[in-house]
């Protein structure tokens, strides 16, 4: 693959005036999250697992991948919102900047945050655990009688597994992605499909207001250029439970 790196340091860095120089930072940083986050979620085992449990911790981590992404993608909207959309001279410095894919991300995300399950998610059963709404409860009456709710526990630290609890907690987040879907499975294909496009659009406009802010701040930067091997498809690797027993 062709790679292009940009050659910063901290003296060139400083040239740059605070605001811009604190965005570029927390835009490069939401942008690694949500890309190592998704190739994760993509090396989950795609063939056929070595045991009844297996499969079922491996379906259960990708759910915890899955939600951890959802309220990183909340967190970064949620940096554009107030670090670019509220700040009235950055906003009208390089948002007229975007190309029509970057634009056409924007418009996107304003769509999609506008009424965003994905914020619901964040909010009632992603990065917290009060669960205020008694959500738990709800989805445990709600789970049908022949559901396996089971423990699977090793002496080894770290290694055990809840499946009960991501059971009962995905459940909530699928309600709220697909309200009135009696399908779990459909319904979390929908929180899929949310989930890839709005991570497609993030980095898409972030990575285009980190171009933008480094042209115009830092017109002549250095730059090499070089052909540099191509890592593994992620086809080819597989995020199973062998990798956390």
């Amino acid at each position: 693959m062709e790679l292009h790196t940009v050659i910063l340091t901290k003296r060139k860095l400083a040239a740059l005036p605070e605001a811009e120089r604190s965005l570029l930072v927390l835009l490069g940083h939401a942008s690694n999250e949500i890309n190592v986050l998704s190739k994760l979620i993509l090396m989950v085992r795609k063939d056929a697992p070595s045991s009844r449990i297996a499969g079922r911790v491996e379906a259960g981590q990708a759910c915890v991948l899955l939600r951890v992404l959802v309220g990183q993608l909340h967190e970064a909207w949620e940096l554009f919102r107030i670090r670019v959309q509220r700040n009235r001279p950055l906003n009208e410095k390089y948002i007229p900047l975007l190309d029509p894919e970057g634009t056409a991300a924007l418009n996107n995300l304003k769509r999609h945050f506008g009424g965003s399950p994905l914020t619901q998610i964040r909010k009632k059963v992603a990065f917290h655990y009060s669960d205020d709404d008694n959500l738990t409860e709800q989805s445990f009456q709600a789970v049908a009688d022949t559901e396996p709710l089971e423990l699977y526990l090793t002496t080894q630290v770290g290694n055990s597994f809840y499946y009960a609890s991501e059971v009962i907690v995905m459940s909530s987040a699928l309600r709220m992605a697909a309200p009135g879907t009696g399908n779990d499975d459909r319904a979390f294909a929908k929180l899929c499909d949310h989930v890839i496009a709005v991570s497609r659009d993030v980095t898409e406009l972030f990575g285009q207001l980190i171009a933008r802010i480094v042209q115009s701040c830092l017109p002549d930067l250095e730059t090499h250029s070089e052909n540099h091997p191509d890592g593994p498809k992620l086809s080819t690797l597989n995020l199973s439970s062998n990798s956390i027993w």
